[in-house]
């Protein structure tokens, strides 16, 4: 799957927040820890998705 405008940062964070752009594809939106606060996000942005980043703190 390839999002777009990922930095670097949130290779460290579990859930990603991503909004779909249809034919422009998958946007960063934001990185997160705790699940709550990404469903909640997630809902007030127009086509939010959320990403596990199953790669989360491996080095």
């Amino acid at each position: 799957m390839n999002i777009n405008n990922v930095p670097y940062y949130a290779k460290d964070y579990k859930y990603w927040v991503v909004r779909d752009c249809g034919k422009d594809g998958l946007w960063f939106y934001g990185a997160y820890r705790n699940v709550k606060t990404v469903k909640a996000i997630r809902k007030t942005i127009a086509n939010g998705k959320i990403y596990v980043n199953k790669t989360a703190g491996v080095k």
